[in-house]
Order: C-alpha cells, then structure tokens, then sequence
C-alpha cells in the first residue's frame, strides 16, 4: 500500500486516531520544532504563514476537536487558565 502526502509528512505508519494524536500530541507540546513547524505551513499552504497567538490556539484547538460544541475543546479566550496539552482548566 502506497503511503499518502500525510503520512509522509508526519512520518504517520498509518492513518488512525491514534497515529493522528500523535501528531496533535507533537504539535501541542512543542515536542519536535520541525513537525511544529510543517503543521503549520501546511495548515495554511504557504512557506511562511502569518499566524499570530490567537491563530495559533485556535488551530491548535481543531486539532482536538472532533464534537459539535467546540467550546468543549476550546474554550473562550477569556479562559486564560485553560490548557491545550490535557483539556482542562489549570489553578
């Protein structure tokens, strides 16, 4: 089976939940500079993407959203104590 452009680009051995989790894991969590990086290039088709912080969550936030009320997974701006690594409001 031929691996697709996605699997390339985030070195994905398949195209589960749970491989695109890892993505969404990397990304989130800084974790790997480069895949950071591709995600967000990718994200908006250009080299250079002009993305401020607001853009960035916000993508970020779809990343995790699979639900219809997105404020489940992405709250209001307002939520300055919420974190995108595990969902939850932080004290």
């Amino acid at each position: 089976i031929r691996s697709g452009p996605i699997q390339e680009a985030y070195d994905l051995p398949e195209l589960s939940l749970a491989a695109w989790n890892s993505v969404a894991n990397t990304v989130i969590n800084g974790t790997t500079r480069r895949t950071v990086k591709r995600f967000f290039r990718n994200a908006f088709r250009v080299k250079d993407p002009s993305c401020d912080i607001v853009c960035q969550r916000n993508l970020l936030c779809s990343l995790r959203m699979g639900h219809h009320n997105s404020t489940l997974y992405c709250p209001p701006a307002s939520w300055t104590s919420y974190s995108l690594r595990t969902n939850r409001i932080t004290p």
